[in-house]
């Protein structure tokens, strides 16, 4: 069996690789329910004003 890590710096990594891999994921998803404006906004906002699901019915009834 192999041996737990036990160094706090091999967990400080592995924990700041994963918000780097993370974040931008939950970022595109979060960013799937603002309306088009707030998502084009400069300074960008993390969490939604007004939570929508505009953009999956547009992706969902537009007839390409």
């Amino acid at each position: 069996m192999r041996k737990v890590p036990r160094n706090p710096l091999f967990w400080l990594a592995l924990v700041a690789i994963a918000v780097v891999f993370i974040f931008p994921i939950a970022y595109m998803i979060l960013t799937a329910f603002k309306t088009r404006i707030e998502s084009q906004s400069i300074p960008a906002t993390f969490l939604p004003k007004e939570w929508t699901l505009g953009a999956f019915r547009t992706l969902l009834n537009d007839d390409a």
